[in-house]
């Protein structure tokens, strides 16, 4: 747990790192923000303490544990998953022994925010809930068993990220032991703690029992205390009324006394994703002050500027809005009651999917690698129709970009590039005057890339906007064209240009120079480019997906 107000410990000695302050402390371990001296980059690094008289044996019992920490998440990769780097021998205070350097998750943990908040609307907890669910279906499906989901252990980046940490009780399949009585209170499964470590079923690798542990939390959320066991716990609808029947019914299926009547976490992943709509977390005061600055869902921000979902939570929307139709095979139909009888976990009628889909554009332009122009295609509105006026035409050779305001220059080539008669051409030069334009902030550029009133201004007046609000850029954007083909039309002034465009990966960063945070580059996408010429040269008026075969 996040620790807000820094007390008089003593700092350990890091090789290689400067400790700042303590982020938390547990049973076993501290866990220490640092700084690491080649470049400045800031870890959390999980301290591990071997007191004496214990000595050198609990010292090589700590070493084995935290080394089979480290085995196991050095194998898994999932963006909702703290990373591990590396371990380290620990020196400095009394006791201290190896240090595991992870990931910083600087909007500190669910624990923290709980004890703030008191308890959270139905938007926040479809935020923090759905990417922990994926987290656990993705380490399911790899053999391993978290062991001790909590509020303590689900932490958020800056941005609101939530991310699952802490595998120290985790458990593989063909491990000597299983984790039957192990987890925090309240949120470990009861039917773990009523078969015992000692029987043969105890032992069994589990992955329902994290599913409980994960409905518990999200009943945690939503109420402000724990649900307890199935005979003392009210109904969710008596406690929380305002909470949408199919969470509900998500929550209670996932709490079901009997650990195979739950749906796996794949499932109640999509039941708690169709329930309602997810909203930015409110981070701003539940982490520590030196923060704050960071934070990118604040509400004092929000109140300035309009409200922005952040990019991850526009990547599991999509990705869940695709990979989850139609029903997976192994749904449940119905969750049980109290009483056993069914109920039905009905998803989001379809007309509301739908909407939902289409209420993407804005934020997946923006926010889902916003440089890419393979992100429109997915959610652009039908083209309307234009009447552009006519524009001052310079020469190409000269460094004045056509039909630009005289403030305005580009490289000769791209200028040239830009009055080039083949669309082959042109649209090269667009998508590189595009990435200039975001790249170095030179948002004025972007009106020399997309035809006036289209859905492509559309799209990237939302970049901009968005550029300009938090005064980032997307330093080294390198938009890669390949396969470029134009198709056969009987139009001179339209045409559709087929191609494969791929992004490469760039730094969010600050006009300082600050790095605020990295995006991946984007695989190849096969697109096509509807091209309109007006004033002597070609505009991208809008982006489609390529030809598909009924």
């Amino acid at each position: 747990m996040e620790t807000l107000d820094t007390t008089a410990a003593v700092l350990p000695l890091i090789p290689g790192y400067a400790t700042s302050r303590q982020l938390g402390r547990g049973s076993s371990s501290t866990v220490w923000l640092v700084t690491r001296d080649k470049d400045g980059a800031r870890f959390a690094v999980k301290c591990f303490g071997a007191r004496e008289p214990d000595g050198p044996a609990l010292q090589r019992t700590v070493l084995d544990e935290v080394t089979r920490e480290l085995r196991l998440l050095s194998g898994l990769r999932h963006e909702h998953l703290v990373r591990v780097h590396e371990l380290l021998q620990v020196g400095g205070t009394p006791g201290a022994s190896y240090g595991l350097v992870m990931d910083y998750a600087a909007g500190g943990s669910l624990a923290n925010l709980m004890s703030g908040r008191g308890r959270l609307p139905v938007g926040e907890t479809i935020t923090i809930l759905t990417p922990i669910a994926q987290v656990l279906d993705y380490l399911h499906g790899s053999g391993t068993v978290h062991g001790d989901v909590s509020p303590a252990n689900i932490l958020f980046t800056a941005e609101g990220k939530p991310l699952l940490a802490d595998l120290g009780f985790a458990a593989r399949v063909g491990d000597p032991h299983g984790n039957a009585d192990v987890g925090t209170q309240g949120f470990l499964d009861p039917a773990s703690i009523a078969l015992g470590e000692g029987s043969a079923a105890g032992r069994e690798l589990l992955p329902q029992r994290d599913v409980y542990s994960l409905a518990a939390v999200g009943w945690y959320c939503l109420t402000g205390a724990v649900p307890g066991v199935e005979r003392h716990r009210p109904p969710l609808s008596l406690v929380a009324p305002d909470v949408p029947k199919a969470l509900t019914a998500a929550l209670e299926a996932a709490l079901d006394p009997d650990p195979q009547r739950r749906p796996s976490a794949r499932e109640f992943s999509t039941a708690v994703f169709r329930s309602a709509g997810p909203e930015a977390l409110d981070l701003s005061g539940s982490v520590h002050h030196s923060v704050i600055p960071e934070l990118l869902t604040r509400r004092q921000a929000l109140r300035r500027a309009r409200r922005r979902t952040p990019r991850w939570v526009v990547a599991w929307r999509i990705a869940l809005t695709r990979g989850f139709q139609p029903k997976p095979k192994h749904m449940p139909r119905s969750a049980p009651s109290r009483e056993g009888r069914g109920r039905p976990l009905k998803g989001r009628p379809k007309a509301v999917g739908l909407s939902l889909r289409l209420g993407l554009s804005v934020a997946a332009a923006v926010l889902v690698g916003a440089g890419s122009w393979a992100v429109w295609q997915q959610n652009q509105p039908p083209a309307p129709a234009l009447n552009l006026a006519p524009l001052e035409d310079p020469l190409a050779t000269t460094r004045k970009a056509p039909g630009g305001p005289p403030s305005v220059e580009l490289p000769a080539r791209l200028a040239q590039g830009l009055h080039s008669e083949d669309p082959e051409v042109a649209v090269s030069a667009l998508a590189a005057v595009r990435d200039l334009a975001l790249g170095e902030g030179r948002l004025e550029v972007l009106a020399l890339v997309n035809a006036p009133g289209s859905p492509a201004e559309a799209a990237d007046k939302e970049v901009g906007d968005y550029l300009r609000e938090s005064g980032t850029v997307f330093a080294g954007l390198v938009t890669t064209l390949s396969g470029v083909t134009v198709d056969d039309s009987p139009q001179t002034d339209h045409v559709l240009v087929s191609l494969s465009a791929a992004t490469s990966g760039y730094e969010e960063r600050l006009t300082t120079g600050a790095k605020v945070r990295a995006q991946e580059p984007v695989a190849p996408q096969q697109l096509r480019l509807h091209l309109v010429r007006s004033a002597g040269r070609w505009w991208v008026l809008e982006i489609l997906g390529p030809v598909t075969a009924d």
